[in-house]
């Protein structure tokens, strides 16, 4: 990994340099935080310290989802696999 960052005149060219990266670029596309802690073999909670305050696009759309105004009451039926009304039992 030295030898690839040297080439590539990347200083202390080292794992974990290359795995930040990942991180805050799976979430900046769109990634869960659960999707990108599964990537990485680390737990969400670490994910969401370490990496989810650098991606301005995620901060940007959890305030759009906030500020809409839309609550379950509209959302719960694509969300959650509900029908709008029961059919009964389930077998």
């Amino acid at each position: 990994m030295l030898a690839v960052g040297k080439r590539a005149g990347v200083p202390d060219a080292h794992p974990h340099r290359y795995r930040d990266s990942f991180a805050v670029d799976m979430l900046a596309r769109g990634a869960s935080p659960y999707d990108v802690a599964k990537l990485l073999g680390d737990t969400v909670a670490t994910v969401e310290k370490q990496y989810a305050p650098f991606v301005k696009e995620l901060r940007d759309r959890t305030r759009r989802i906030m500020e809409s105004g839309e609550g379950l009451e509209k959302t719960h039926c694509t969300n959650f696999g509900h029908s709008p009304e029961p059919k009964g039992r389930i077998q």
